[in-house]
């Protein structure tokens, strides 16, 4: 940055006028004695020498003054300049910082020095970065676990500008009713009151969940209202708070466990499930207009792709071959020939997760599509963004899935979706596209919490040359969490001189924030190895627990390891489906697969349940398990058929065909339908929807114009 001095002239002007005073007193002090000494009336009887001293020594005496203050003026108006110069590059060098946790002390700091300052105002609001929200959040929460509400109604007024630039124009006014109510509380508030609190606590963030649980503890509110508020209103903040105040207060327990089985979980009835199909078929209007000649209210065939049609929901057989096998809670290879259903049973499956009361409700389906597996590694590349693309539908579904997990599985789980995608924007509009965007309050609560996380994952991390740094940084902060309390870990730090200087920079909070005191003072001084190797002489039984994830848990060590991340997921499920998908890979894929699921991984796999469901389209050399054979015969797809049609909206009686009426002289069209079809459904749905186009005209079709149909069916429709 230059230093030329920047003030402006009148500034300049008026210094050097000021500083001129005193000679300009003192010329008038000399002009009045030299009046004094040569008017006429003037009675002066100096001698002549004496006389001539004295003006040379006023005249020396205001030359110096003047030159003096003219010095004085100009050092101060440099020093001014100078200042104001090493500010501005205070308030540049914030970006510069190593971390943004660095760059918001330095904030903090240089707000209370210059805030007073209006220009030096302006400039730091420049600076501002809003990544810094996530440590605002955790010094109010400190403040309010401190109990110390006068003091956060000050650091909000104080930050309000932040505040609002950061958080949005509604955070203040709900952050200042919260701790209006921590500060009163009311035995048995009400609904709205409770309300408040908790859009108080969803802006404030998942840091000031301690003094929220204080004071619910403290108040006791009436079940029926938490019950209302938190539960079926509150979303994933509600839930997370009630989980917690159950930690607490056993008997909470039974209730909360009474909403949750119960037929009306909200986090089902959201809809977002929806968002693994398009909204719409897309279908023309051609075959809008046989729909309504046909008088159904939606076309019974739709699109050959089961992922293209957001009908299949209502239009899946759930009688189909192999669903029951494919639903049930074992591993299974299922033999699908082409055209068999393999795309529809796979999505549904994926559907009816999110269902009450469905064959896979507690179920975490995860679609596996395996392409080109030539080796282990190979298969670990396919199974990382499939999982991560299951996160984000469950988590679109429900955020509590996340955020309900233990402290550790949630740091890794966190880890695991914002390295996958690359940052925290990324991520967000990935969940966006499942269903859950930033400005619905679950969203934005759930991006909040993993705000902090990413903040984590982006500062240096050189715990291991093998494993990436985010994982192994909760790996270390989960240790460190199962070994110590607050005392201990002070003990720790205290009677090794390595770690004595931190001991000035532990808060007054809790162990959660010591801990990532301790990990950032380590990272900063290449202290990692030596926090280790003391943590491995200290507890050997916790670091030898915790070896795994320490060792990398989004690396594998060796081929043969089952991924440490690959064995979590979201909170409230109680199996893990694998939908491997084969279908289309030759024997060497196959073999790759079999081996890593059935051999070498599948104690691990059950021991964590974690069921392989694999679909191939040939039955596989040397499968450890007996395979189900998908297969339609004519008996199935009449059924089918049937089932379609009146999901569609087709009324028919006990004995009635299926198709009656449709094709002249032809009885019974959907016997002949089913015969064309020859156990293939995608055929017959190509059959369908070429005989629903034609319908769509003036007169229906003739016997020679469905016979023409049929023996052209292998034609694309």
């Amino acid at each position: 940055m230059p230093t030329t001095n920047r003030q402006g002239t009148p500034s300049r002007t008026a210094r050097r006028v000021v500083a001129l005073l005193p000679t300009a007193l003192l010329f008038s002090l000399l002009v009045f004695f030299l009046w004094r000494a040569f008017s006429p009336d003037g009675d002066s009887n100096l001698p002549l020498p004496i006389f001539v001293a004295c003006v040379l020594l006023g005249v020396v005496c205001a030359a110096c003054t003047g030159w003096q203050g003219l010095r004085l003026a100009e050092s101060k108006g440099e020093g001014l300049t100078e200042r104001r110069l090493m500010q501005r590059q205070l308030v540049e060098a914030l970006h510069a910082a190593p971390s943004p946790e660095r760059a918001y002390h330095g904030y903090l700091f240089l707000h209370a020095e210059l805030g007073h300052d209006p220009a030096m105002q302006t400039m730091l609001r420049l600076a501002f970065s809003r990544e810094w929200m996530p440590y605002l959040r955790q010094q109010l929460a400190r403040i309010l676990r401190a109990g110390q509400y006068v003091e956060a109604m000050a650091f909000l007024d104080e930050m309000a500008w932040e505040w609002q630039e950061g958080a949005g124009p509604s955070f203040l006014p709900a952050v200042r009713t919260l701790v209006h109510h921590l500060a009163r509380p009311v035995h048995q508030p009400s609904p709205e009151v409770l309300r408040q609190v908790l859009d108080g606590f969803r802006s404030a963030g998942i840091e000031s969940a301690e003094p929220v649980l204080a004071w619910l503890a403290r108040v006791q509110p009436d079940p029926s209202a938490v019950e209302g508020v938190l539960f079926r209103e509150g979303g994933a903040a509600g839930r997370y708070l009630l989980h917690l105040w159950a930690g607490r207060q056993p008997d909470l327990r039974p209730r909360l466990r009474a909403w949750e089985s119960g037929p009306s979980l909200p986090a089902r009835k959201n809809g977002r499930h929806a968002a693994l199909w398009p909204v719409e078929r897309g279908e023309s209007l051609v075959m809008q207009r046989g729909v309504e000649r046909l008088g159904l209210n939606i076309n019974p065939f739709g699109p050959e792709k089961a992922e293209q049609d957001p009908f299949l929901p209502d239009l899946f057989y759930r009688l189909s071959p192999a669903w029951e096998e494919a639903t049930a809670r074992q591993p299974a290879v299922l033999v699908v020939p082409p055209g068999c259903g393999r795309s529809a049973m796979i999505w549904m499956m994926r559907y009816e997760s999110c269902l009450v009361g469905s064959d896979l409700e507690g179920a975490f389906v995860v679609h596996v599509p395996v392409r080109a597996c030539r080796s282990s590694a190979d298969l670990v590349a396919a199974l990382r963004p499939a999982l991560v693309e299951a996160w984000c539908c469950s988590l679109a579904r429900d955020p509590y899935g996340l955020l309900g997990l233990d402290e550790a599985d949630r740091q890794e789980a966190s880890a695991l979706l914002l390295d996958a995608e690359g940052s925290l924007p990324a991520l967000a509009a990935r969940l966006a596209a499942a269903g859950l965007p930033g400005s619905d309050p679950d969203g934005r609560f759930l991006l909040d919490a993993l705000e902090a996380v990413a903040l984590i994952g982006d500062e240096p991390a050189p715990w291991s040359s093998e494993g990436d740094g985010p994982a192994n940084l909760s790996a270390v902060a989960a240790l460190l969490r199962d070994a110590f309390t607050v005392r201990d870990l002070r003990r720790f730090c205290q009677e090794r001189p390595a770690f004595q200087p931190v001991l000035l920079e532990f808060p007054d909070a809790g162990l959660n924030d010591m801990i990532y005191v301790l990990l950032d003072y380590c990272t900063r001084h290449d202290l990692c190895g030596e926090l280790l190797a003391q943590l491995r002489h200290h507890n050997p039984r916790q670091y030898e627990g915790h070896r795994p994830a320490l060792e990398g848990a989004a690396r594998l060590r060796f081929p043969d390891a089952v991924p440490h991340w690959f064995l979590l997921r979201p909170w409230g499920t109680r199996h893990t489906f694998l939908l491997v998908d084969l279908w289309g890979e030759d024997g060497g894929a196959e073999k790759v697969v079999l081996e890593a699921f059935f051999e070498r991984w599948l104690p691990c796999l059950a021991a964590n349940n974690l069921l392989p469901k694999l679909f191939v389209a040939r039955e596989p050399a040397g499968c450890p398990l007996a395979p189900v054979y998908v297969s339609w015969d004519r008996v199935a797809l009449s059924a089918l058929l049937r089932y379609r049609l009146e999901r569609a909206g087709l009324v028919l009686n006990g004995h009635q065909r299926a198709m009656d009426g449709w094709i002249e002289d032809v009885p019974d069209a959907g016997a002949v339908l089913v015969r064309a079809a020859d156990g293939c459904p995608a055929r017959l749905v190509r059959l369908g929807n070429a005989l629903v186009r034609r319908m769509a005209q003036a007169s229906p079709p003739t016997r020679e114009e469905f016979w023409q149909m049929i023996s052209g069916a292998d034609n694309p429709m």
